[in-house]
């Protein structure tokens, strides 16, 4: 596989992951999860610069660009959620709402854990050393998130999905995810 092959597929996903992170985050904020909403918009943002890194990198060590090939669209929310306002959503909805949106999450993480590593091993098998070494760090990195992903869906499952715990801990989420807003110069009202 050719290097540009290799990072076509690479760009091409995290587009896709910036689109599923901002659906997240809308879906988030439409059901009252102000904390989930905010670590959703900063996985958003990360997501951007971390495209924008592989972006410059392609450029910056092989001097040229790379297609973005066809992102699909990961279809988050519900068509029919948008005839819908906040004061029409129950809690059952929101419940379910949630614990589908961790499982795909779940779901995502892995196949992007696994994208990589397979790319990882492409540009080793083809000779590109120093690529696979930015794929490597790209693996590195959705594993941290993986591993968060993996935590809170395991103490959301262990209590059922329990929506009084859950909104106990949003305000306290809302406001760690603004400060790391703040810290990369981002300010979201």
């Amino acid at each position: 596989m050719q290097i540009k092959d290799i990072y076509s597929k690479i760009i091409e996903h995290q587009i896709e992951g910036i689109m599923l992170h901002e659906q997240a985050s809308k879906m988030l904020d439409f059901l009252g999860f102000r904390g989930l909403k905010r670590w959703q918009e900063y996985r958003y943002i990360c997501e951007g610069m971390e495209m924008r890194s592989t972006n410059r990198y392609v450029i910056n060590h092989h001097n040229m660009m790379v297609s973005e090939g066809k992102p699909t669209d990961p279809e988050l929310i519900p068509m029919s959620w948008y005839s819908y306002t906040r004061y029409e959503v129950d809690s059952r909805t929101k419940q379910a709402a949630l614990k589908d949106f961790f499982e795909k999450l779940k779901s995502w993480e892995m196949e992007t854990k696994k994208l990589y590593s397979d790319l990882y091993k492409d540009a080793c098998n083809e000779g590109y050393i120093a690529d696979a070494l930015k794929i490597k760090s790209l693996i590195e990195h959705v594993d941290k998130e993986l591993k968060c992903v993996e935590r809170k869906y395991l103490e959301y499952k262990t209590v059922e999905f329990d929506l009084p715990y859950i909104m106990f801990e949003q305000c306290d989420m809302h406001d760690k995810y603004k400060r790391k807003e703040k810290e990369i110069g981002i300010d979201i009202n």
